[in-house]
């Protein structure tokens, strides 16, 4: 009787970020994406056909449940070696039936009861054992001659990332480049293996900031599906599973690549591409690229990957724009607590079921000493924003800076939005009625409207709601929680380009 295997990798994103070093993190990323989709696909293609194999996960069709079973525990002792027990292996087997659904819900069940997640952190260790001087984490197994020739205490993990950095520039086994490859027709050195990996960045956090505008700024994007799970619950075979799964796949690929092209070319790079795409699959993105090049490549990512996708897939993002001598470990967890307050709004929008939905969703926010964490319910802002509503926010921010409006006059609007009415309206007037040309009282006045006149309700809604006075910085939602775009826009203000790069 033929049976469905399906597994799935636990702990991805805690193995490939364990370092503080962009380079050990590609070579994380390397190593579990040429296991997931070279590996497990040559396993499991040897007694059946794979339905799947990327993003993480792996769907195997016909074999028997002996066969099934042995390649799943043979395949998880290989995943433990090569990443010295930091990623787990968990699989489920199921008997083929008519309902394709029935069959998947109970593969999802089996696998959820298996005791094959990824293990805890590691215990603490005795003062005697010297730790890994690259995650921080593990027991030191040797001292290793890096890439740069100096002997370092690393753990078996670590030193096998430092290894796979390697095939991401011999452009072998699907590394990230590789795949991207195909998508970057545009490139005059795509058909030469040499002059292309000559292309491929390899930056640090720092060097990854000195090619913005902003010196010492870096943007850092987490993109993620929006409902995949429910998109992929109601296929109606797993071969239809198999299908959604590889198309968002591509889309994602080809999304990425057009962002790349767009605005972070080699010409912009000082030769190289001008960005580090860190994880890559399914519908999962995460790059590290100069911060005025964030907004522009998130925006372009959202709507290529509709466009490509289907009208029923669309992305949600989370950008933080920061000092490059931030940890990384901080970039994604705010870029992860953002994304969830952008697919929160996402998904507020599909309970309404509107009539126009938005082709992506994005929330940003710039870190600096005094702010870390992500606030949306007690801030007056406007974030989290649909993709074309940011687009708006966008072009009013640019025409702030193209007219030169004093900073001072746009921090003293932001301190009015947190005053009272009174206060704010007294301020509103003087600072309007201070502009020296119509082109700067325009963009003053664009502050002061909502993005959009017909923006359906989140939360807070626009249309429930009158539009600001032209003389208040701020408007009311129903619960009288304050919206304004004016400290959005000034936190934007310094994180666009200056070259005339179409953000």
């Amino acid at each position: 009787m033929h049976h469905y295997l399906y597994l799935e990798l636990e702990g991805i994103q805690r193995f490939v970020f364990a370092s503080t070093k962009l380079k050990i993190i590609r070579g994380g990323s390397a190593l579990l994406d040429s296991f997931n989709r070279v590996a497990m696909r040559e396993a499991c293609g040897k007694k059946g056909r794979v339905v799947l194999a990327g993003g993480g996960h792996c769907l195997v069709h016909g074999l028997a449940r002996e066969d099934a079973e042995g390649i799943a525990m043979d395949l998880g002792r290989k995943l433990r070696r090569k990443t010295d027990g930091q990623v787990g292996l968990s699989w489920g087997v199921m008997a083929e039936s008519a309902d394709w659904k029935t069959t998947w819900a109970e593969i999802r069940r089996e696998r959820a009861a298996r005791d094959l997640v990824a293990p805890a952190a590691s215990p603490p260790l005795p003062p005697f054992v010297a730790l890994c001087s690259s995650c921080g984490s593990s027991p030191a197994r040797d001292l290793r001659d890096t890439y740069d020739r100096e002997s370092r205490p690393l753990c078996a993990a670590c030193w096998t990332r430092w290894h796979e950095v390697q095939k991401i520039r011999d452009l072998k086994e699907k590394t990230i480049w590789a795949r991207l490859r195909p998508h970057l027709d545009r490139h005059a050195h795509l058909d030469d293996d040499l002059a292309f990996s000559a292309l491929l960045p390899e930056r640090e956090l720092e060097q990854i900031a000195e090619l913005g505008s902003r010196e010492g700024y870096l943007a850092y994007l987490y993109c993620d599906g929006n409902a995949m799970g429910r998109i992929l619950r109601a296929a109606t075979s797993a071969d239809e599973y198999g299908e959604i799964s590889e198309r968002v796949d591509v889309a994602l690929h080809k999304a990425v690549a057009a962002a790349l092209l767009a605005h972070c070319p080699p010409e912009r790079g000082k030769g190289k591409f001008g960005a580090e795409v860190l994880l890559l699959g399914g519908d999962d993105l995460i790059v590290a690229l100069p911060a005025d090049r964030g907004a522009g490549f998130t925006r372009t990512v959202l709507d290529v990957f509709h466009r490509e996708a289907g009208d029923e897939f669309r992305l949600s993002a989370g950008l933080v724009l920061a000092p490059y001598t931030t940890p990384i470990a901080i970039l994604q967890q705010v870029a992860t607590s953002l994304l969830r307050s952008a697919k929160r709004y996402a998904y507020l929008d599909e309970q309404r079921q509107l009539e126009r939905r938005a082709v992506g969703y994005i929330d940003f926010q710039e870190l600096t000493s005094a702010q870390v964490d992500v606030d949306r319910d007690h801030t007056v802002t406007c974030r989290p924003y649909r993709l074309d509503d940011f687009g708006r926010l966008i072009e009013r921010t640019r025409q702030l800076r193209k007219t030169r409006v004093p900073r001072g006059r746009l921090y003293a609007l932001a301190e009015a939005v947190r005053g009272s009415e009174r206060e704010a309206r007294t301020m509103t007037r003087l600072i309007v009625g201070r502009a020296r040309t119509d082109a700067e009282h325009a963009a003053l006045c664009g502050l002061l409207r909502p993005l959009h006149d017909d923006a359906p309700a989140r939360t807070l809604p626009y249309t429930t709601c009158p539009d600001p006075a032209w003389d208040l910085p701020f408007g009311l939602y129903p619960d009288s929680h304050r919206w304004s775009v004016i400290p959005d826009a000034i936190e934007l203000l310094d994180h666009l380009p200056t070259d005339g790069d179409n953000a």
